[in-house]
């Protein structure tokens, strides 16, 4: 059953955000002549705009004052990415100055899966079936404590050489949603509450155009991208009225990011 969120007095949100109905995707895939991975692109940009609204809604509509809430948010994310700024400039350190205890507790912490998905391959130990089927033929009982107890010394293991990149990956994956949290309450200053999730779809589609429609969204209030926002929006459930005048401004910081990163990439590359 969807939850309902009550409205604080004095509260206003911004508009929901829904995902297109699967008749409508497929219409809006057809319509915009999208290969299998651009579809799956957009698919992926427009569930994360939809998850994050609402999230953002949920915490919006809870008892405490606006001024409050983004208070507490904007500390915790301040101290999160203070954080990440420390583990990113000593992750080739960490392994030397981190005591073992430390290391090894930090994977005995994470589950399989959640430690495969930071390093990037699957690390499920190979024999782990034999050890459940040892554990059955002795008539033991096979329960989530007995198997993570089980997998306690290699999980531990893997904290010890990976314990760094795995701490690394659960600060990043913690801080993105705070992040996103606050950059879409910077655009929610009490306009018409539609512009504002508008406004970060828009963004969101402008950021991955390259997936999407094979270039970067230009500042322009015609082409290709301009056709992309004007489709998705109303599947979206959004007005897509003005949206040729809303793009530009829109899309122009979006761009100047994307330049900085490339020049950043380009020194970065160089011997």
């Amino acid at each position: 059953m969807k939850q309902k969120i009550k409205r604080p007095t004095g509260v206003k949100l911004i508009e929901e955000v829904k995902f297109p109905e699967p008749g409508v995707w497929d219409d809006l895939v057809r319509d915009l002549k999208l290969n299998v991975s651009q579809s799956n692109e957009l698919k992926i940009t427009v569930q994360h705009v939809v998850e994050d609204i609402a999230y953002y809604r949920l915490v919006r509509s809870k008892e405490p004052a606006r001024d409050i809430l983004t208070t507490r948010v904007k500390l915790m994310e301040k101290a999160l990415s203070n954080l990440q700024y420390q583990v990113d400039c000593s992750i080739d350190l960490m392994t030397h100055f981190l005591p073992d205890d430390t290391m090894a507790r930090i994977g005995r912490s994470f589950t399989f899966s959640a430690i495969g998905e930071a390093l990037g391959k699957d690390v499920f130990p190979q024999n782990f079936d034999f050890f459940i089927g040892r554990m059955l033929a002795d008539g033991k009982q096979v329960t989530m404590a007995a198997l993570e107890e089980l997998s306690r010394p290699k999980r531990g293991g893997l904290g010890l050489t990976h314990g760094h990149r795995i701490l690394k990956h659960f600060i990043d994956a913690i801080n993105a949603p705070l992040k996103k949290w606050l950059e879409i309450d910077k655009l929610n200053k009490g306009g018409r509450s539609p512009q504002v999730a508008r406004t970060v779809l828009i963004h969101r589609l402008a950021e991955a155009a390259p997936g999407i429609i094979g270039k970067r969204a230009p500042v322009a209030a015609t082409g290709s991208f301009v056709t992309l926002c004007s489709l998705v929006l109303p599947a979206c459930g959004l007005s897509a009225k003005g949206v040729e005048k809303a793009i530009p401004p829109i899309v122009k910081p979006v761009r100047a990011e994307q330049e900085r990163q490339s020049r950043r990439g380009l020194i970065n590359a160089q011997p």
